[in-house]
């Protein structure tokens, strides 16, 4: 039974990450999302397929002609606990207030919650590292 090292990137923050994956399937390191099919710049171009209605919206739906090149969507720990930080404090601010609305009104409830759930993530964020 041999363990597999591998070196992968995160996609949020570009930090490199060591992946353990053992010989029954798991693995330790990071957070695995997929594989992301991204278009190739110049081999091709965007053909609309045909609408979808998203609400009171239309949409054009599009698909790529060109070459794709795949990509593996890797997170390290600390930016998937971050995003899950995030997104429970979202849901918690939507249980007690209410989800946010288009516009802002100084002294409303609902939009200095929000307006406070703005600034914890604006500052918040790290600086992001290029590969």
């Amino acid at each position: 039974m041999k363990l597999r090292k591998r070196k992968r990137f995160c996609l949020v923050c570009g930090k490199r990450i060591i992946i353990t994956f053992y010989p029954d399937g798991h693995y330790r390191g990071g957070y695995y999302f997929g594989i992301l099919h991204l278009p190739i710049k110049g081999t091709g171009e965007y053909k609309k397929t045909g609408t979808c209605n998203i609400g009171k919206d239309k949409f054009d739906v599009v698909k790529w002609t060109g070459k794709k090149e795949n990509l593996e969507y890797w997170e390290c720990n600390t930016c998937y606990n971050e995003s899950m930080c995030k997104c429970w404090l979202e849901e918690k601010i939507e249980t007690v207030y209410g989800k946010r609305c288009t516009d802002f009104a100084k002294g409303c409830h609902l939009c200095e919650a929000w307006e406070f759930y703005d600034d914890i993530v604006k500052h918040g964020k790290r600086k992001i590292r290029k590969r």
